[in-house]
Formats: C-alpha cells, structure tokens, sequence
C-alpha cells in the first residue's frame, strides 16, 4: 500500500514537471488608459501606458525602441515582477511599462520592439495605436476627474490668455493635491501660474495666465494632479494609509494667428481703453522734482508692456520710477526734474498697439500736461552804507591843481618787480597744465562709469537680474567710498541728502533700490523691465558722482 502511494506522488510530480517544462515564453503589449484600462483608443495630447508582458519560461531585462517610437515621448513607469501558482504550475511574469504620449490624430504602426535577456533578443513585437479625436469631459461616475479649459481657442501670437484647470474629487478622504504642468509646455507658451488655488466642495481650481510663442494650431497637451487620499487601514483602531495617485486632464487644441507686418514697434497686444498723464504738481523750482504718473487701462499682455523713452521738453530731465499693476490696469512712475526755467508742456505720449477685438494696430494717446519751471529767487545784496567814503574823507585827500593844459601829472612811486613779469610769461603754460590735469580726472571719472555701463548691458543680455542689487552695492563701494556692510536704505538717502539732491529724487531711488533687494531673493526669472530703469539710475548716480 504504501508503494503504491509513493509511486502515484512520484506520477504526480512528474506530470506536473512535464506541464512546467512545456510551458512557453508568451509575448504581450497592451495599451491602457489613465484608469488602468485596456483600451484600443487613445486621445492626442492625453498621456497612456504601454505595457509589454513576458509570462512563463522567460525572462525581459530590457526593451529596445525603434526609431518610430520618437513620436511618442516615452518616459519609463518602472518594472513589475509576479509570480502566480495555478493548479500546482508556477507562473512568472515581468512587465515593463512606459508613460506615452501622442499629440497627433492618426493611426500608428510602431515598431519593431525588441524584448532582451542580456545578449539575447526574446522576442519582437509591433504595437498598433489609433489615436482619435475623442475628449475626455467630466465623468461623474468617476471619483477624480481634470478638467483643462482656455478663456480663447482662436488667438494671437502673443494674446495673453487664460488656462483653467480644475480637478473633481467625490472622495472626502482627499489629503493634498498638487498641480503637475507637463515639461514641454515651455516651448509653446510663456505661462505664470497664479498662487491662489481656488478650493470648494467638490473641486480644486488653478489659473494660468499664458501666451502663445508659436503659430499655427497647437495642442496643449495634459496637466496631471498628483494627489495623496487617505484610507483607514483597520475599522477598530485609528491607522491610516497615504495612497499616492496621478490624474491626468484632457488636452486642448487653440488656433495661434500671427500679428500681421508692421515697421513700427509692437508695444502691446490687447484691447486698450484709456491712456492718461497726471503730475502731482504744475509748479517747481529749477532743481526740483515732480512726479509724473503714467496710467494704461485695459486687457493685455501686461508682463511685456514698458513705457520708455519719455517724449518731453528739453528743459526737463526724467528718471524711470516704479511700475505697479492690478487686473486691468498699469501705472509708471516716473520723476521729471527741472533743469531751466519757463513754461513747458510734456506732448501727448503714444502708445501703439495690437488691438484683438479688430485684429489690427491702433495707436491710443495720453493728455499733453502743462508745467510751469519757477526760477530759483536769488537772495537781495544788502549795502553797508557805513563803508562808503563820507564827503570829508574825500577832502583830506590832495587835489591836484589845473593848468591851462590840463591837471598836473602826479606820479605815482611804486614799480612792479621782475617776477611778476615773469610769472605773466608762465601763465599760459600753467593754465594749459591744469586744464590737462582736469581733463585727465574727468575722463577717469568717465571711464569707471564707462566700465559699470558695460557690466550692466552684460547683465541684461543673460537676463541676470538677480545679480543687480550686488551690482549697485558696487557702485557705492567703489565710487562713494561706502562700506557694503554700511549700504542701506537710511545711509544711501543720507548720501544723496549731502549731494543736495531733491527729496522726490531720493524717495524714487529708494523706491528703486527697495525693488532690487527684493528682485535678489525672488524666485520670478522674469525682471527685463529692471534693466532699463537701471541704466537711468546708472546716469543719475553718475551725475551725482560728477559733484564731488
């Protein structure tokens, strides 16, 4: 009895052997949606996974892309290892997946895919994807769902535009929800996401102001939220589980029309509805300062909107001053300083611009402003009466007595010496020697200006402007023989006080060097406006330096 028992286990195990040995390797791609589905059709812009699957006598250690794959942006998910054991046979599986992406409509042929083990290819496969027209629009039989839409589809290169992201959740459980903007969004448009996420009920929102750099129809592909949802992991004690999760929105197709020709220089893209100057006085003194305020109202592309040069009198000098913006508006300031007196009047200013309601240029001009430059009063020279010569002063003095041909000589008995007549032979050279001397300072002078003038074009052209607030502690190091560690608001306005500059001057170049500590620690790259008020400053400090 006990034979017969050994010997069927010995059967047994050597018919589960031969099951084991005749087991093959089977090869499988397989296409999924961001829900874990497999599917035969996909939309463009929106991401999937490709999945290739070695189950059985076989093993993949790496998979080997044609050239055909370029199309689809692949970036590896990683690698899953199972093992499953069904009716005492003992399945192994690898899976290789991929994260893809394909932003045009068609029906794709790819391949060939080579499965490797080492040195060896295990197997090819072809991967056939349909890529159709289809929009993933919000489910509500779905817990977490995005949505991407655009204020505009039909747009100008340029056109500043709004991206509205919002993501749906059903679940309470939602612990946190970060928004993931995809990598090659840079190459189509210049975009600043908004700080404020708008959260209610059943959603999250983001906002994202953009513009278009490219033409043509272009497809934005889809953003992701990363989130985390928390789940109890034992109904009689408090545990919780993190589970970390990533949905994926559908994309959006706009249309990018290019501005048409022009010779003149685009100032903005928009729809602008009023331009006015304003001065906080009429009057001032030759000297002084005035504050002139610059207001463009309307809907553009703020972030590329500058206004400089000023078009004023010649009796007038002007520094670029602060710039501030709200939702539909933006306001330059700028400091005038009289130079001579009389009557003058700062023209009209233009701006000229792209109009997206028309979809061609116009031209929008500000009011002319009046301004009266008062001379400085110059103090009364006061007489000492009590210094004049009196009537009797004058009698003690000899009068000389008349002839028939005139008043007697007198002579008088002093005789210059001869070094003075020397002296007189040497003037020229001296005068010559000291105008050389002040042209040799001056120029020095100039020349270390010169040098600043050229780091700050520098600057400007690797667009550093994180570095302009230790540029100008260099100057007041360097030229006003100030301590950096010394350099503050407080001390600099004393020093421009000793220069005797106006008190409008200072409170703007304060303004001015508040903005540019602030722009050293900010993590926004975009600060091109800085650099032309930064040459301005440059001129003025210069101008400053010239008095001492």
């Amino acid at each position: 009895m006990k034979a017969k028992i050994t010997g069927s286990l010995f059967l047994l195990s050597l018919v589960g052997f031969m099951q084991t040995c005749q087991t093959v390797c089977d090869l499988q791609v397989k296409i999924l949606d961001q829900n874990g589905q497999v599917c035969s059709e996909v939309s463009p812009g929106v991401p999937f996974q490709l999945h290739f699957v070695a189950k059985g006598d076989c093993d993949v250690d790496r998979v080997e892309f044609s050239s055909d794959f370029e199309i689809c942006k692949l970036n590896s998910l990683g690698t899953v290892k199972s093992v499953s054991n069904i009716n005492r046979v003992v399945n192994h599986a690898i899976t290789h997946r991929y994260l893809a992406r394909i932003d045009h409509i068609g029906k794709y042929s790819l391949g060939p895919v080579k499965l490797h083990h080492g040195n060896t290819v295990v197997g090819i496969l072809n991967v056939e994807i349909n890529v159709t027209k289809k929009l993933n629009h919000k489910n509500i039989n779905q817990d977490w769902v995005v949505e991407l839409k655009t204020s505009k589809q039909d747009l100008y290169v340029g056109e500043q535009f709004e991206i509205v992201l919002r993501f749906y959740f059903n679940d309470t459980q939602l612990a946190a929800a970060n928004l993931n903007i995809p990598d090659d969004l840079k190459e189509l448009l210049e975009f600043e996401v908004s700080k404020e996420v708008t959260q209610m009920a059943n959603y999250l929102e983001w906002r994202i102001t953009a513009e278009a750099k490219k033409t043509g129809k272009l497809l934005l592909p889809a953003f992701s939220v990363i989130f985390e949802k928390v789940s109890r992991s034992n109904q009689f004690f408090m545990f919780h589980n993190r589970e970390q999760h990533e949905q994926f929105s559908n994309a959006v197709m706009v249309q990018v029309n290019a501005l048409p020709n022009t010779k003149q220089i685009v100032q903005g893209i928009g729809v602008f509805t009023n331009f006015t100057a304003q001065i906080d006085k009429s009057t001032l003194e030759a000297g002084k300062a005035v504050q002139l305020n610059l207001k463009l109202e309307g809907q553009g592309n703020w972030s590329k909107i500058h206004i400089s040069p000023l078009n004023v009198p010649t009796n007038l000098h002007y520094y670029a001053g602060s710039v501030s913006q709200t939702e539909n508006a933006k306001t330059f300031e700028f400091v005038l300083q009289g130079v001579q007196t009389g009557d003058c009047q700062i023209p009209a200013q233009t701006f000229f611009y792209f109009d997206t309601s028309i979809g061609n240029y116009k031209t929008i001009s500000s009011n002319p402003v009046k301004i009266k430059v008062l001379s400085v009063a110059s103090p009364v020279k006061v007489v000492n009466t009590e210094a004049l010569p009196v009537v009797n002063d004058l009698l003690d003095h000899k009068i000389l007595p008349i002839t028939e041909i005139g008043a007697i000589k007198y002579r008088i008995g002093y005789v210059l010496p001869a070094w003075f007549f020397l002296s007189l032979g040497f003037l020229p050279i001296l005068v010559w020697l000291l105008k050389l001397a002040i042209n040799c300072y001056q120029k020095k002078r100039q020349k270390g200006f010169k040098s600043f003038k050229k780091e700050l074009v520098r600057l400007e052209k690797n667009n550093s402007s994180e570095l302009l607030y230790t540029f100008f502690l260099n100057i007041f190091e360097q030229k006003f023989k100030l301590p950096i560690s010394q350099i503050n608001a407080k001390t600099l306005d004393q020093l421009l006080a000793s220069y005797a500059v106006p008190v409008e001057m200072r409170t703007a170049f304060n303004k001015f060097y508040n903005e540019l500590a602030a722009t050293a620690f900010s993590k926004k790259s975009d600060h091109s406006p800085l650099f032309a008020r930064a040459m301005d400053w440059l001129n003025f400090l210069e101008g400053v330096h010239a008095k001492i």
